[in-house]
């Protein structure tokens, strides 16, 4: 590349430079600097509104700074002059305070020195008779000196005196072993007729009946006392199949509740009773994760049902409080509360199925029901409203017919 300050056009520019006077350079020169000034007011006067705002709010969080810096240079100003005056009230107390403490001390020497003063005049004064030890000889001494007693005569007014006092106690050592014998008595009594009380009301009915949602012809109760989760599920299998094999003869209907006791203090001592468990102790008693958003608009009555005919099934029927709100928690959730509360009586692998196929919407019966189905169109499991207030979840519509028709045959009426 060639040299710049070779090239012709620099070269020429040269000539004229040095061919030009001294004015015409300061008539450049002045020129130059006002089209620097033009360039400057144009590029201010080019910058858009944006940039303007920038530079505004720049300008304004820059003077922001500066009155913040003054409030706290003032606040702190402040704070110093209020520290000066807390040291000041501070020094002033404690000046009072150790006036007070000396005024004390002044005043406890003064005493003391007053009492000593009065001692010695005490022990001065000729009249003054005083005795480090006082004992029973010296006593009689002065009665046989001041009184004109013999020491015979001392004698036999002191036995007399020592006579009457152990009379005195002991009629008073008779009294109070009378009256402790009458109260030990009367203790024992009391304590005697709250224990026997206390066990008559401790004692529990022997059992509950429960009153099942639609008529059952076996009544069977599971305890939940002491026991586990996986005990409590190895109970309900045993009472819904039984050990021994039975001969099918009509369709039956079995009701499984659950107890447990409560105990609670009352005046009459402590009373244990059974109680019906409902359905959120049962979902705890058995490990089964139902929602707290479906548990909490259940009512405490519920039927664990088992129907025996020509195959077991077993059902579920709740009372809710809520509709609505017991509707929209199974919508919510019900894949999950339905193979929850199936999953003891059913396989894994139904159990998923249920978990993870979508209901659908269907009517039974002129019921609302919603269903789960497989791929073979077999029915894994449903749930219907028996009424507005009632809900049955069944493995099958055949199921669900029957809990149907004894739900709509009134009870029969024990006379």
């Amino acid at each position: 590349m060639a040299d710049l300050s070779n090239s012709d056009s620099d070269k020429r520019l040269r000539a004229r430079l040095a061919l030009t006077g001294e004015t015409d350079i300061a008539s450049w020169q002045e020129k130059e600097e006002y089209l620097k000034k033009r360039k400057i007011e144009a590029a201010k006067a080019m910058a858009s509104d944006e940039q303007k705002k920038v530079q505004e709010e720049k300008e304004e969080a820059r003077r922001h700074k500066e009155e913040a810096q003054k409030k706290l240079a003032e606040l702190e100003a402040v704070r110093r002059a209020e520290e000066e005056l807390k040291k000041k009230d501070i020094s002033a107390q404690q000046r009072e305070k150790d006036l007070a403490q000396e005024k004390l001390r002044q005043a406890k020497i003064k005493q003391i020195l007053e009492s000593k003063k009065e001692i010695e005049g005490i022990k001065r004064a000729p009249q003054s008779r005083l005795s480090s030890i006082h004992t029973l000889t010296d006593d009689l001494n002065e009665a046989i000196r001041e009184k004109g007693l013999t020491a015979a005569r001392l004698v036999q007014a002191n036995s007399a005196v020592l006579s009457e006092e152990e009379k005195t106690i002991s009629w008073q050592k008779t009294l109070v072993l009378t009256l402790s014998f009458i109260l030990v008595l009367a203790g024992l009594t009391a304590v005697s007729w709250s224990l026997w009380q206390r066990v008559e009301q401790s004692r529990a009915p022997a059992q509950l009946i429960h009153d099942s949602l639609i008529f059952a012809d076996e009544h069977i109760a599971i305890d939940l006392k002491n026991k586990s989760a996986e005990q409590v599920k190895q109970e309900i299998i045993a009472a819904i199949i039984p050990s021994e094999i039975m001969i099918f003869t009509r369709e039956k209907i079995k009701d499984l509740y659950f107890v447990y006791e409560e105990s609670k203090n009352t005046d009459k001592g402590l009373v244990i009773e059974k109680k019906i468990a409902g359905p959120a102790l049962f979902a705890t008693s058995t490990g089964l994760s139902i929602t707290d958003d479906f548990l909490r608009f259940l009512k405490p009555d519920f039927m664990l049902g088992v129907y025996l005919g020509p195959r077991t099934e077993v059902f579920y029927i709740f009372k809710t409080n809520s509709y609505k709100n017991s509707a929209d928690a199974l919508l919510h959730n019900e894949n999950d509360i339905v193979s929850q509360l199936l999953s003891p009586f059913v396989g894994t692998e139904i159990t998923t199925k249920i978990k993870l196929i979508p209901f659908q919407d269907k009517m039974f019966k002129n019921r609302d029901t919603r269903i789960v189905i497989d791929q073979d169109n077999t029915t894994l499991a449903l749930y219907a409203w028996l009424d507005k207030n009632t809900i049955a979840v069944a493995p099958n519509e055949f199921v669900l017919e029957k809990i149907l028709n004894s739900f709509l045959t009134p009870k029969p009426v024990v006379k």
